[in-house]
């Protein structure tokens, strides 16, 4: 009776406690709403959870680039190109005499507008640096072609704005002229008269101030003052074609500015491409 007694206590002892069913239900959704903010964070950025995978992987070997030679795609837009011209673009001081003397060619190229011409010479000269291995950053010489190129462009257009100017600024002086001797001629009943009349008009040249009339005192009757008014509006008719010329030719300097603009940014997007394609070939391609 003892032994079967004993035996009983400990069946009782080792029997596990009870387990509540309500418990495991609350469990499962606690399970998930901790569970909720690190799946939200996997599906919003995955590349973040495969970074450290990228990490580990090997670089891709480039083939063909030199790894000095630098080229950073610029914007082709005119205002690009306008904005590299305020700039302070010098040569890469490593370029021999050579490269320089490829570089001016095809600022004269640009000149002539023979961007075709000038498209080949940067090839040429890309390709060169590439198999030489030369280190040096290709962008600041295509800027400097650029910037000379659309510089000189400027320049001519500066000129001829100065001598539509000066030749303006002739006419008003020979026109007041006009109008004082006249004025003289109606008013004046005191013959011979002194009058500082003008013996010489230098031609305006495209550069440089514009030169000023020679004078000289004389003294002049009537008819001999009239014939010099006469003098004066064959100047200025000649004053006022010479002026029609030369704001013609302005207006021809601006739409050739214009033209110029438009064929850098397509010799640019050139450039852009047939550089970024040479120095990122890449192996296996």
């Amino acid at each position: 009776m003892l032994q079967k007694k004993t035996d009983i206590t400990l069946q009782s002892t080792s029997c596990p406690e009870p387990v509540d069913k309500r418990d495991k239900l609350y469990r499962k959704p606690l399970t998930a709403i901790l569970l909720l903010p690190f799946v939200a964070a996997l599906i919003a950025n995955p590349i973040a959870a495969a970074q450290p995978q990228i990490k580990n992987m090997p670089q891709m070997e480039v083939k063909g680039a030199s790894p000095g030679l630098k080229y950073r795609p610029m914007s082709t837009s005119p205002e690009a190109i306008k904005s590299i011209a305020n700039r302070n673009v010098r040569l890469p001081a490593n370029l021999n005499n050579s490269d320089r003397r490829v570089l001016r060619a095809m600022v004269s190229d640009i000149k002539r507008h023979k961007p075709g011409s000038a498209n080949r010479r940067w090839k040429k000269l890309v390709t060169r640096w590439k198999n030489q291995n030369k280190t040096l950053d290709a962008g600041a010489a295509a800027q400097w072609v650029l910037r000379e190129a659309y510089l000189d462009n400027a320049d001519d257009l500066k000129d001829q704005a100065e001598k539509v100017r000066h030749m303006n600024q002739r006419k008003k002086e020979l026109r007041e002229e006009i109008r004082k001797m006249r004025r003289i001629y109606k008013q004046n009943s005191n013959w011979p008269i002194r009058v500082n009349k003008i013996v010489n008009m230098p031609r305006i040249k495209r550069k440089g101030p514009p030169p000023i009339f020679r004078r000289k005192t004389a003294m002049m009757n009537r008819p001999q003052l009239k014939s010099y008014m006469r003098e004066l509006e064959k100047n200025r008719e000649s004053v006022n074609n010479d002026a029609q010329q030369a704001e013609t030719r302005f207006q021809n300097s601006q739409q050739k500015q214009q033209q110029t603009l438009q064929m850098l940014s397509r010799l640019l997007k050139t450039m852009n491409d047939f550089t970024t394609m040479s120095i990122t070939t890449r192996r296996g391609l």
